[in-house]
């Protein structure tokens, strides 16, 4: 919604064949970024054209995140996590999962681009972005199936939400305890 003075009706997007799971804004916030069953879908705001190609995907898109510096779309599927490092080339893609069955859930990039981080079904996976690749894992003890990652916007706390709680680590970048 468009919230300014003497607004009072938001912004409608018609013309969408496909359902909508997961959406953000683009790091310049000029469009946003809508996934689902017909994978992404850009649109950009008051009514232009669409920002970049759609990026078809062979499943469900259940999360989207967009590195806050470079640009990068993270993506969550069915089961993995996929990375496209520029959205106007969305065939040029890596495949970031490392245990297909972990089911990952939602994904954040930490406000520095340098890390992505996703919620899995007892884990949170940790993995470097922009340099050698490094994996990490963290695995959450029961009841908490990691459901959502959320990063202060300082970088220097991780929250991670999951069925039955929540866990904080306030002190990131010296790494989860």
């Amino acid at each position: 919604w468009d919230l300014a003075p003497g607004v009072k009706e938001p912004q409608v997007f018609f013309g969408r064949d496909k359902d909508v799971v997961s959406l953000v804004f683009t790091p310049d916030g000029s469009a946003l970024a809508f996934g689902g069953s017909g994978g992404v879908q850009f649109q950009l705001l008051h009514g232009a054209p669409a920002a970049f190609p759609p990026v078809k995907v062979g499943g469900d898109v259940r999360s989207i995140a967009f590195d806050p510096r470079r640009g990068a779309l993270a993506l969550v599927l069915a089961q993995r996590v996929v990375l496209i490092p520029d959205p106007r080339f969305p065939n040029n893609r890596v495949e970031l999962s490392v245990d297909s069955s972990s089911f990952p859930r939602d994904v954040a990039f930490h406000p520095d681009g340098t890390m992505l981080v996703w919620a899995a079904e007892r884990a949170v996976d940790f993995h470097r972005v922009g340099g050698p690749p490094v994996h990490h894992r963290v695995t959450v003890e029961n009841p908490l199936d990691a459901r959502s990652v959320a990063f202060s916007p300082d970088g220097e706390a991780l929250a991670v939400a999951g069925d039955q709680g929540m866990f904080l680590w306030p002190r990131f970048r010296a790494g989860p305890e």
